[in-house]
């Protein structure tokens, strides 16, 4: 990892690694690690984590029932790291890891984590922890007591990373600035505190390939230090079960290691975001000053190749292999290149954007409406179906487009950030559907990101197949933060539910 260019490593030992029992130490196992990250050049950032059977046998509850031991811990744990470990993030995925665990429980553990590790060392660093980017969780933990007291906050957009073959990487892009509403309305003197991606990666599958794996890292890491990320952490560095490993089981390194090993080269150790380009009007751009020359990053979207045009020669790397082309102008396809040294008009126009939002896709500034209408290929303005051909089959019905929703269990949709983000006004939802051909009775759940989490309105029941029906939801609590990878979905439970066709849906403002 370190040859790759890798600064930052997440591992350490759980808390009964550490202390299997009531104050016997065991430091064998932390030290090692400490001297494998100094003879690397490498960072550890660590880990506050898991409970210990002799206070309860299941390793992931909170200690709730005796937090002196867990503050003992906090405080010998780093104090024996002070000097080497700065960062300590408290637990992993507490949603998940953490049975029973509410985001009360949570907060008090970070807020006798947070008095321990600053009494034994007053430059610690705490972070709190969630699993995908559950804001919602994170609001209700600070609301419950952990205001100010963390100083960083860590995130694992796997299903945000996911949304990207849906052509959503304005969705990736909007992590940041979500938190950052949410840290302004709930904890303003934390605002600003640095995000770290301390997990994410692309799991191997028979759509995902190791070469698109690759690719998507490249993006992972080039919008994430656009948006502001302070670390970004591939999940993982050798395979172990995952099939997202930089290196497979044998050691042998594979495309995303040599990505991210020609993408460090290029940025460097600390890259320096200069702006955005919005290339032929569709195309992915992001411009850094890197380690000896202004690198330009950039993609087309899905499915497209277009013809970019630079204003001087200019060298084009490829990441994954690191061939290296000169040209003028190229075909830009969604495999994302590195374009070196970029003409000072580019330059200039990337960073005339910087202070802008990112524009993809365009959703008017004003629009009172986004709707997508579903079809072949679905024209979508605002509002996009996620992992549309996984989940629904392209049809055409009396004339016109239309997908039939029987593939799975459920659609989901998302809602350019753009248009609305974190703040809650009421919205109306319209769904035109009908039964399929067999006239069979389906249904769904509409379910969405609420003030109080994921909420559903309860079962709607498609009318009948003679001709299309408009259904409608008016929502006065909507809290779209996308914790999830999605805004709200039409749930059925089982694909046996979901025997309807969908033509058409719409979102509105009400009003503010």
């Amino acid at each position: 990892m370190a040859a790759a260019g890798v600064k930052w490593v997440r591992v350490f030992p759980e808390w009964n690694r550490i202390e299997p029992s009531s104050g016997t130490w065991n430091w064998s196992e932390l030290d090692a690690m400490l001297s494998a990250a100094d003879d690397c050049h490498v960072n550890l950032s660590g880990l506050l984590l898991y409970n210990v059977p002799w206070i309860n046998p299941n390793p992931h509850t909170f200690p709730t029932n005796n937090f002196s031991a867990w503050s003992i811990y906090v405080s010998n744990v780093v104090a024996h790291a002070a000097g080497r470990v700065r960062y300590w993030e408290v637990w992993n995925e507490p949603e998940s890891f953490a049975a029973g665990g509410t985001p009360a429980d949570y907060a008090r553990l970070v807020t006798n984590a947070w008095r321990a590790a600053k009494a034994a060392h007053p430059n610690a660093q705490i972070g709190l922890s969630v699993a995908s980017v559950d804001v919602l969780y994170l609001e209700k933990a600070i609301q419950a007591g952990a205001a100010d007291h963390f100083d960083y906050i860590c995130v694992h957009p796997y299903e945000l990373l996911g949304t990207l073959d849906s052509g959503q990487e304005v969705l990736y892009l909007s992590i940041v600035p979500t938190i950052r509403k949410m840290l302004a309305a709930r904890n303003p003197a934390r605002q600003d505190v640095p995000i770290w991606f301390t997990e994410l990666g692309e799991e191997l599958t028979e759509r995902v390939t190791p070469e698109r794996q690759a690719q998507v890292l490249v993006k992972a890491y080039t919008m994430g230090i656009a948006q502001g990320v302070s670390r970004i952490q591939w999940f993982e560095a050798q395979e172990g079960g995952y099939r997202m490993g930089l290196l497979d089981s044998n050691f042998k390194p594979t495309p995303g290691y040599s990505a991210l090993k020609n993408l460090a080269a290029n940025l460097g150790p600390k890259p320096v975001y200069r702006g955005w380009l919005h290339m032929d009007h569709r195309d992915y751009a992001f411009l850094f000053q890197g380690a000896s020359t202004t690198v330009l990053v950039a993609w087309a979207p899905r499915n497209r190749t277009d013809r970019v045009v630079l204003g001087s020669n200019s060298q084009i790397l490829d990441p994954l292999t690191g061939s290296l082309t000169t040209a003028e102008d190229f075909p830009l396809t969604d495999s994302p290149v590195l374009v070196l040294g970029v003409s000072s008009n580019l330059v200039s126009q990337a960073e005339l954007n910087r202070s802008q939002p990112f524009p993809w896709p365009e959703t008017p500034l004003d629009a009172s409406s986004i709707s997508a209408t579903l079809g072949g290929t679905n024209p979508e303005h605002g509002l996009h179906q996620l992992r549309a051909d996984a989940t629904s089959t392209a049809v055409t019905v009396d004339g016109g487009p239309a997908r039939d929703c029987g593939e799975a269990s459920g659609v989901s949709f998302t809602v350019d950030p753009n248009f609305l983000s974190y703040t809650t006004v009421p919205i109306k939802i319209t769904a035109v559907v009908r039964r399929n051909a067999a006239n069979q009775n389906g249904g769904f759940n509409l379910k969405y990101e609420s003030t109080s989490g994921r909420k559903s309105i309860g079962w709607n029941s498609v009318p009948g197949n003679d001709r299309w029906y408009t259904l409608s939801w008016t929502i006065a609590d909507d809290e779209f933060v996308g914790s999830w990878g999605f805004h709200f979905s039409f749930d059925s439970d089982s694909k046996g539910n979901s025997q309807y066709l969908l033509q058409q849906v719409t979102l509105t403002k009400m009003g503010d």
